[in-house]
């Protein structure tokens, strides 16, 4: 058996671990199961460019769904506790500027949350997915990392 001191070692290569769930249900979702993502992979270390990854490596399971539909929780606890009628204790999805940084290890894996599709809403006209304006910090980060994109794809 691999010790995690021995698969963070530089003959591996440094993956991110995360389980796809059911927002509804809270189970897998459509019996996935664990899986991972080289961190080299993601050409800039933020939750929206590992949802991007997710999304294409899933992209069978999730045909209807866009990868910034997703959500991601650092951990399944943190996504048991999005709901917690405490506020102090209610838990948010992870920013999508958000540093990836040591987040996904095998034993703390991220949790990515598939929205309920669009074809199994009822009687709404508006989507369940709508959501509000991005704040201008968030906006900000996006052109900043625009930017940081464009600075990298000059580079190649």
């Amino acid at each position: 058996m691999m010790s995690s001191d021995h698969q963070q070692s530089s003959a591996f290569p440094r993956l991110i671990w995360f389980l796809l769930l059911d927002s509804e249900t809270g189970k897998p979702y459509r019996n996935s199961s664990v899986s991972s993502i080289e961190y080299s992979l993601i050409t800039v270390p933020v939750i929206d460019q590992f949802r991007q990854l997710v999304h294409r490596k899933n992209s069978n399971k999730l045909t209807g769904i866009d990868a910034s539909d997703l959500l991601v929780y650092k951990n399944k606890a943190a996504f048991y506790a999005r709901n917690n009628a405490e506020d102090d204790v209610k838990e948010q999805a992870l920013d999508p500027t958000e540093y990836i940084g040591v987040l996904g290890s095998v034993e703390d894996m991220l949790v990515v949350v598939v929205p309920q599709s669009m074809r199994t809403v009822r009687g709404s006209t508006e989507s369940p997915l709508a959501r509000e304006e991005p704040s201008n910090k968030r906006k900000q980060r996006w052109k900043e990392l625009n930017e940081i994109l464009e600075r990298n794809a000059k580079k190649v």
